[in-house]
């Protein structure tokens, strides 16, 4: 854990200023041959390599929201909360719309 006190005063950093270092916020685009091809750029893959540090706390973040999201968005929101499917509210949508045809 040598590192771990670097990454903290560097999150609080960012959270205290609420933007990124310049360096942060860049991604570096990188082609990877898809086969052993290496005429024409469709044999090719693009990739975005972003910083080691932008990725912990991008997913620091995520984990921290993930514990949150469902006592933070009402129960009749479904979509991007861990356990609720999106799909939930189109099949009542669909269930509702044949009710009253129905009738």
């Amino acid at each position: 854990y040598v590192i771990a006190p670097h990454f903290l005063d560097m999150f609080n950093h960012i959270m205290e200023r609420e933007t990124l270092t310049s360096s942060q916020g860049q991604a570096a685009i990188r082609l990877i041959p898809k086969s052993s091809v290496l005429c024409g750029i469709f044999n090719f893959r693009p990739i975005s390599l972003l910083n080691c540090d932008y990725k912990v706390m991008a997913s620091v973040l995520a984990i921290r929201l993930r514990q949150t999201l469902s006592s933070t968005i009402g129960p009749h929101q479904k979509g991007g909360v861990p356990g609720r499917l999106i799909f939930d509210n189109l099949s009542l949508y669909r269930d509702v719309i044949q009710f009253v045809d129905d009738r």
